[in-house]
């Protein structure tokens, strides 16, 4: 596999920070919208187990990953963050023309 260059390095850095300031916003404002004030300091932090269990695996397992399986890693859990965003945006039009 060929190396990546230092300006790939950056472009890829920089496409993942531009993803990740998209989504957190985005998902915030969803959550906020939508789950009542009464519940949602619960909510978030049922949120948050899976992020957390995630940065540990990956951290335990450091040592064994590459750069490159890494980044393939966050990048695969954004893109199925973003087809579950799909998905509840298609539930919500339609509940919102029943």
């Amino acid at each position: 596999m060929k190396q990546a260059t230092g300006p790939t390095i950056m472009f890829c850095f920089c496409l993942f920070e531009g993803i990740c300031g998209m989504y957190w916003p985005s998902i915030g404002f969803i959550k906020s919208k939508y789950v009542p004030e009464e519940i949602r300091a619960t909510v978030y932090n049922v949120f948050r187990i899976p992020l957390n269990l995630i940065v540990i695996v990956v951290l335990m397992n450091l040592e064994s990953l590459s750069d490159d399986v890494v980044f393939s890693i966050c990048g695969s859990l954004l893109f199925t963050a973003a087809i579950f965003q799909q998905i509840f945006q298609c539930l919500l039009v339609a509940s919102m023309e029943n």
